[in-house]
């Protein structure tokens, strides 16, 4: 089931095992050169992968990575509001945050 779409990936949340999980795929660019697109899209979704992880393991809560793979990054679903949500509802509350 869709969940997002933005400009640099499309959500998916899916169930494997009684499980929820995300599936985050970056697209093609068809405006760029494809050598570059693919370059760019591996690179980034591996760097992400990485990031989470090094989080998670700094006592961040976040999600754990179960697959990487090229444009994919499949993740278990945390639930909650997204960032973006919390922080404008919480605009002016920098300090309690």
């Amino acid at each position: 089931m869709l969940l997002s779409s933005g400009a640099e990936a499309v959500i998916y949340i899916e169930e494997l095992m009684g499980r929820k999980l995300i599936r985050k795929i970056r697209p093609r660019k068809g405006y760029r050169v494809s050598e570059l697109d693919e370059k760019l899209r591996r690179s980034r979704t591996r760097k992400e992968a990485r990031l989470i992880h090094t989080a998670r393991m700094g006592g961040v809560n976040a999600p754990a990575v179960i697959d990487v793979h090229e444009d994919q990054l499949v993740m278990e679903f945390v639930e909650g509001k997204r960032l973006d949500v919390f922080l404008k509802e919480n605009e002016g509350e920098e300090k309690r945050v």
